[in-house]
């Protein structure tokens, strides 16, 4: 079971009530409405009701209903309205969102409210403002395991846009989301808002296609945040007047118009520690790094392969930027323990970012382990995170922090069981992502087999800790047909048919 059903009354739709908002309206603090499978047409307010309100999916964990239960906004507002005095204790669990128009939130808005909006496909929703899939201001909503996807804000926030409050964004997917302004994926102004674990991947904007932080004191970390297009600033990541946190993030494939192909920081001073910028592309200046006015304090971060007319890796325009303890390719920047070497990535071209180690099984040592911060050291010692016993590891999988526990307040919830998320997006062509959970450390396999039942990939094979996983499958050069990819781990397996159009 995904959540816990309270003790109050199960409220189901549509035996008891034939739309979503009457059982809403006749519901008490604490009652779950259970909605079965179907589209249900409607703009729904929650006033000030807290209550559980979900598909099939919280009592199942069958990702399909999040699927086949639709609420659907038919463009007249946001499809979820919070205004008031909802807390973590309303949660939003198993749907699909779309459709849904509106000045600010075309999904959901919330407005001085905090619900939890968990494991949700959040798709095709517009604002001609601000947050054209969520639009949250004064609130410190738990935005959790969702889907956004062809999300569109005229202005600013194509997935999201966070005001002057705290939200807590973590291990979502944000695909193909678009901003006409700024912050194609997320957008955060003011406040301190909390993003972890998510993938953002392909969303557009004129600035900040990726994430765009404006003076907001966040904390970024561990998301991958790869191939986002700005026409303009900042493919991966732009910050303006912030100081954010920004730690054990991939920054990759990201491509910039103008200036900042991975990062572009304007008049700000954020900490980006342990983070891997590469492969991003500038059409003027700063391939991986664009600076100006800003003081920056860079460390253990490996910028490799990136390009740019001028300053591949790095080109500071004006400001002070503190950079030490960093792997640039072809430049020793000046500051305390800079290399430029290969870093060795252990199989880059599928999207491994791990450091080669003769202890794991590799002919080589990478020249980043143990060449971090001393102060710093590792917070796990193994291969699939970090490997310096003296120092810390540059990139994305060294590092820890023994004095600020800015991450570490943040804890990150396990699964409940076991489970295979669809594949997305489905059809696709050619590559797609694979999400699923595992409630338990255990040993995986995911292998792709044709409709004949014959194995034509084995795409991942290894021991993974309790948490949200993710895959992908390039299929290049693979037909278009039927494939399933089935999960082994441990004693469980599971499959989900894809669908391949080239």
């Amino acid at each position: 079971m995904q959540e816990t059903l309270n003790e109050n009354r199960i409220i189901n739709v549509p035996s008891d009530y034939s739309t979503i908002q009457q059982a809403l309206n006749s519901s008490i603090v604490g009652d779950t409405i259970l909605v079965q499978p179907g589209i249900y047409n409607e703009n729904i307010d929650f006033y000030e009701h807290n209550i559980i309100l979900g598909s099939l999916f919280i009592l199942t964990g069958d990702s399909s209903y999040m699927y086949t239960t639709i609420i659907d906004g038919d463009y007249s507002g946001s499809v979820l309205l919070f205004n008031g005095s909802q807390d973590s204790t309303t949660i939003i669990t198993g749907f699909t969102i779309r459709n849904g128009q509106n000045d600010n939130g075309g999904a959901i808005s919330c407005l001085e409210s905090n619900p939890t909006i968990r494991d949700n496909y959040i798709i095709n929703n517009s604002a001609s403002e601000k947050g054209g899939g969520i639009y949250c201001e004064n609130s410190y909503p738990k935005i959790e395991n969702n889907i956004f996807s062809g999300n569109i804000s005229a202005n600013n926030g194509g997935g999201i846009y966070s005001i002057s409050g705290g939200a807590i964004v973590k291990h979502n997917i944000f695909d193909n989301n678009l901003a006409a302004n700024v912050g194609g994926g997320i957008y955060c102004e003011d406040g301190y808002p909390v993003l972890t674990n998510n993938t953002l991947i392909e969303n557009h904007a004129e600035i900040g296609a990726g994430i765009t932080c404006s003076n907001s004191n966040s904390v970024i970390s561990y998301n991958d945040v790869i191939g986002n297009v700005s026409s303009n600033y900042g493919g991966g990541i732009y910050c303006e007047e912030a100081a954010p946190i920004i730690k054990y993030n991939i920054i990759i494939e990201n491509t910039a118009a103008n200036n900042g192909g991975g990062f572009f920081c304007f008049d700000s001073s954020p900490l980006i520690e342990n983070n891997i910028i590469g492969w991003n592309l500038s059409g003027n200046r700063g391939g991986g790094f664009y600076g100006v006015g800003d003081n920056p304090v860079i460390v253990n971060t490996i910028f490799w392969a990136d390009s740019a007319n001028s300053g591949n890796e790095i080109y500071i325009f004006s400001g002070a930027p503190l950079i030490s303890y960093c792997d640039i390719q072809d430049t020793i920047w000046n500051g305390i323990g800079n290399i430029s070497a290969d870093p060795l990535f252990r199989d880059p071209d599928n999207g491994d970012y791990h450091l080669k180690s003769v202890e794991c099984g590799d002919p080589y040592d990478s020249p980043c382990i143990d060449a971090g911060q001393p102060d710093i050291e590792d917070i796990l010692l193994n291969c699939d995170w970090g490997l310096g016993t003296i120092l810390s590891d540059m990139g994305a999988y060294g590092g820890g922090d023994s004095v600020r526990v800015d991450i570490n307040d943040y804890v990150v919830d396990l699964p409940h069981q076991f489970t295979f998320l669809q594949n997305y997006p489905n059809p696709f062509n050619p590559s797609t992502t694979i999400r699923y959970a595992l409630p338990e450390q255990s040993d995986v396999r995911i292998e792709i087999y044709n409709i004949l039942g014959q194995r034509v990939a084995e795409i991942f094979s290894g021991n993974l800790s309790a948490g949200y996983h993710t895959v992908t499958w390039q299929a290049d050069d693979y037909p278009s047909g039927v494939y399933f990819a089935r999960l082994e781990a441990g004693t469980r397996s599971e499959s989900v048919k894809m669908v391949l159009l080239k």
